[in-house]
């Protein structure tokens, strides 16, 4: 059975209000962890609807295997550029480079 337009929002509206309400309980503070608990409760409600309508939980955990590995390759890279950006800036290249390019 497909899902309907409502029915294929509700995990969208789940995350949208979920984070309105965070914002407004935990200000600035939204984004040190209710906002990761949102997105897996949204990930939540959204499988919980599949398997409401028939789709097997094999095949639920097919599709979000293949949307993981689609998304770990560029985690990785900006993980491994956000490591190699701290190690220039502790061991002085990057203030070097402000120092030098702050002269000429």
């Amino acid at each position: 059975m497909n899902p309907g337009l409502f029915e294929s929002f509700i995990p969208v509206i789940v995350l949208v209000m979920g984070l309105g309400y965070a914002g407004v309980v935990f200000g600035n503070g939204t984004v040190d962890g209710p906002a990761q608990m949102l997105l897996i409760l949204s990930g939540t409600v959204a499988s919980l609807l599949g398997i409401r309508l028939g789709v097997k939980w094999d095949v639920l955990e097919e599709r979000i295997l293949e949307s993981l590995k689609n998304v770990l390759k560029p985690v990785l890279i900006l993980l491994l550029i956000g490591s190699l950006i701290g190690v220039w800036i502790w061991s002085g290249i990057v203030p070097s480079m402000i120092v030098w390019g702050l002269k000429f």
